[in-house]
């Protein structure tokens, strides 16, 4: 990853706009950037959907039965009722060799968010990668793997803690890192090893979601 320095002169706001910050609106207030908390939440998001990427080596293909507008990614089409076939598996076209793509890709992000000195946001990359593909990053690495936790346990998180300067949303995902971590180790010394995990288990299909609430509401967001 790339942490993007401040530069000379910056302001604070610039600063973080550069860095991703949305602008946000509520109340019919004046625009302002989102906060902390939530811009945290939205790059970890960001991280799972990368690492899940990284692995994805195919896509299902399917015959939808229907070329319905406002047919979606759904099994059956809400308006004509065609049911959608699978015609298999597409492998994913890799034309730079899967250099960067691939298990051998997610192991060099790896490396280098350890290689470098740690930042305040880094727990909160980290902690969502580990998740997703430690099981087969224990696959392919076995032992290396194993190792390179034991390392993020002992040596690479109390880099963290000594930064100092953390705030609460830092210091919960620190916290989440370390059970991250913990739990981690233990999967890895079981004969099982680590468990897929649910970001590639994604569903075929994505039924569509409702934005009613609970007391019958229109559906507005």
């Amino acid at each position: 990853p790339c942490y993007l320095p401040r530069r000379d002169g910056q302001s604070n706001e610039d600063w973080k706009q550069a860095l991703g910050y949305k602008r946000v609106s509520a109340d019919g207030q004046p625009l302002r950037l989102e906060s902390k908390d939530k811009y945290y939440n939205r790059v970890a998001g960001y991280v799972t959907l990368f690492a899940a990427l990284l692995h994805a080596d195919a896509h299902m293909d399917f015959d939808l039965g229907c070329a319905c507008s406002d047919r979606g990614p759904h099994q059956t089409c809400a308006r004509c009722g065609a049911t959608a076939v699978s015609r298999g598996p597409i492998a994913i076209s890799k034309p730079d060799g899967g250099a960067r793509t691939g298990t051998a890709a997610a192991w060099r992000w790896l490396a280098r968010v350890l290689n470098q000195q740690p930042r305040r946001i880094t727990p909160v990359l980290l902690g969502p990668f580990l998740e997703t593909l430690a099981a087969p990053l224990h696959t392919a690495y076995g032992r290396q793997f194993a190792k390179i936790i034991v390392f993020i346990e002992q040596v690479f998180v109390p880099r963290i803690h000594s930064a100092g300067n953390l705030q609460d949303e830092e210091r919960g995902a620190l916290s989440r890192l370390e059970t991250i971590i913990g739990k981690i180790k233990a999967e890895v010394a079981s004969a099982a090893g680590p468990g897929t995990h649910e970001a590639l288990l994604m569903p075929l299909f994505k039924e569509e979601d409702t934005t009613a609430d609970a007391g019958g509401g229109d559906g507005d967001w």
